[in-house]
């Protein structure tokens, strides 16, 4: 089951909203950034589970670049219903699922026994409410001879501090969300302002695919959240023969990107 935070933001909800602006563009973006950790060569033909698929933008990009076979789950409904709706739009159907699932669900993680060899999981098992759990459940699912790419929040001192923020937003009533946001545009517009450049184009494209608004939704509604240095992140998975061989270190309020290799002796 998943922590019982007084969660009233919807991932699914906020991807939902981002697909009515996906492009092709944005896919081919998708594809270049996976491509930027993981070869051609080790996608075509493998076996893809995608942890927290949200848009499901990442999945049809896995599928593009050639993976025999797609499973995607979250346990946001609406996420759910994003990424069924660009595989319908987008993907090859019969090579392709959409479960409702959480990574901390054992009855999940148990009937999973066609295990996989690229496993992605991006920004998702930090808000499970048990992250330690979830990175468990995550390794069982590899195969011998696996990949495992993942992102995770970089921890820090502000970390307090910035779970108040979530927890405090996510009690408020719509119309004060919507004042608590137009506070953090401002504050971005204003920073555009002064260095010169056109604040009421502050909504610019973020990297991933996500523009500003969405993104920023994204962090002040994001429950639970918990935090990893990359220090436990590489002795976690060396506890289960995962070993680093790629790694891009954030500054706290980030998420670092962390790619695993298993290889069977």
């Amino acid at each position: 089951m998943q922590n019982q935070e007084n969660v009233t933001f919807s991932f699914g909800e906020n991807w939902e909203d981002y697909l009515n602006h996906v492009s092709e563009l944005q896919i081919e973006e998708a594809k270049s950034d996976i491509l930027e950790w993981l070869t051609k060569e080790e996608i075509e033909s493998k076996k893809v589970l995608d942890i927290g698929s949200g848009s499901g933008i990442h999945s049809l990009a896995f599928q593009k670049l050639g993976a025999s076979e797609i499973c995607s789950i979250d346990y946001d409904i609406a996420s759910v219903r994003a990424t069924n709706s660009i595989k319908e739009k987008y993907g090859n159907k019969e090579k392709w699922t959409v479960e409702y699932a959480s990574i901390l669900d054992k009855e999940f993680v148990n009937k999973e026994k066609n295990k996989y060899d690229i496993i992605y999981s991006w920004g998702v098992l930090h808000h499970t409410g048990n992250m330690d759990l979830a990175i468990e459940n995550t390794i069982k699912l590899a195969k011998n001879d696996s990949s495992i790419w993942v992102s995770i929040y970089q921890d820090g001192p502000r970390y307090s501090k910035d779970l108040r923020l979530k927890r405090f937003y996510n009690k408020q009533s719509k119309f004060v969300k919507k004042i608590i946001v137009r506070y953090y545009i401002s504050r971005i517009m204003f920073g555009r302002l002064r260095r010169f450049q056109n604040p009421f184009k502050w909504n610019v494209q973020r990297h991933r695919g996500m523009n500003l608004k969405n993104d920023l939704l994204d962090w002040l509604g994001g429950l639970p959240y918990e935090v990893a240095s990359s220090k436990y992140m590489v002795q976690k998975f060396i506890n289960y023969d995962f070993y680093l061989v790629g790694i891009d270190s954030r500054q706290e309020g980030a998420c670092s990107i962390y790619k695993f290799r298993r290889i069977s002796t």
